[in-house]
């Protein structure tokens, strides 16, 4: 649950990072050329994750807690996406694999 959260959250705020005026696009990926062209999709899309973020965070901790760890996940992802996103350190590649090494441990433990 808290990977799955993580993950929704993540893609959202980048949904949301891609479509404002002030972020840089890159355009070297499809997903992200279609975000800068297509803008109002890509913020419903955006939206669609950041609300569907916050159910596992509830169902798994319950209302207030849920939200607090919903809003606290926000804030982290969020200035870790503002602040490495235009540097290129981290590519997709290397998230997907510490998504997955993190759902691992989460289903076995």
């Amino acid at each position: 649950m808290v990977t799955l959260t993580v993950i929704l959250v993540a893609i959202g705020f980048y949904f949301f990072y891609q479509t404002s005026e002030r972020a840089y696009p890159s355009r070297t990926l499809r997903v992200e050329r279609w975000m800068y062209m297509k803008q109002q999709p890509a913020k419903s899309l955006g939206a669609i994750c950041l609300i569907t973020a916050i159910f596992p965070a509830i169902a798994h901790w319950g209302a207030v807690a849920g939200v607090l760890f919903f809003l606290v996940t926000l804030m982290t992802v969020g200035s870790l996406i503002v602040l490495l996103t235009p540097l290129r350190i981290i590519g997709y590649r290397s998230l997907a694999v510490v998504a997955l090494v993190s759902l691992l441990i989460e289903i076995t433990f």
